[in-house]
């Protein structure tokens, strides 16, 4: 046998070895016990390094996973501090009556938007008995899965204060750091 071999040929050698076992009619050579020998423990370094890479990569999985969770906390910190932040600078804007304020490397301000809020049940309660009778017809392997757009809704409707049952438009007002 040569120097290291890999797992797939010493199992190779292995089935070698029990061939010519079996060819001779399981008279042990010294030849052929020195091969089993050697093979097997051949074989038990090798799955003892296989053990070993395996317990490497364990740790090094273990070992990132508890940086993950590190940097999702860091990150959880760094995002509420930021939203107390900007509160803060509304609250003080809402408080003093300012729409903006200006610094020598940047500029805050008041922003307005509008969002729709949509009330699901409300906007699919005319539509039940037809939602129903199509999962009752589908097989079980298959389901009815609705979405409401609230960008189509906004497009279609767009331009006018008339909206469909379960939806509203909301002011929003944000604080802009640029």
């Amino acid at each position: 046998m040569e120097g290291k071999m890999t797992l797939y040929q010493l199992a190779a050698e292995w089935q070698r070895i029990e061939d010519e076992l079996w060819e001779n009619g399981g008279e042990f050579t010294p030849e052929l016990e020195s091969e089993m020998t050697e093979t097997k423990e051949s074989l038990a370094r090798k799955v003892d390094g296989y053990n070993t890479l395996y317990r490497k990569f364990g740790s090094v999985k273990d070992a990132a996973s508890a940086e993950i969770d590190r940097l999702m906390k860091l990150k959880r910190v760094a995002e509420n501090a930021q939203k107390r932040l900007k509160d803060r600078l509304k609250w003080n804007m809402d408080v003093l009556g300012i729409d903006s304020l200006e610094g020598n490397l940047c500029k805050i301000s008041r922003r307005k938007s509008s969002s729709l809020n949509v009330d699901e049940d409300v906007m699919l309660e005319p539509y039940r008995k037809r939602i129903a009778a199509l999962e009752k017809s589908l097989p079980d392997y298959m389901t009815v899965d609705i979405n409401i757009s609230k960008k189509a809704i906004s497009e279609q409707f767009k331009g006018t204060e008339v909206l469909p049952s379960g939806c509203e438009r909301v002011q929003n007002e944000t604080i802009q750091i640029r």
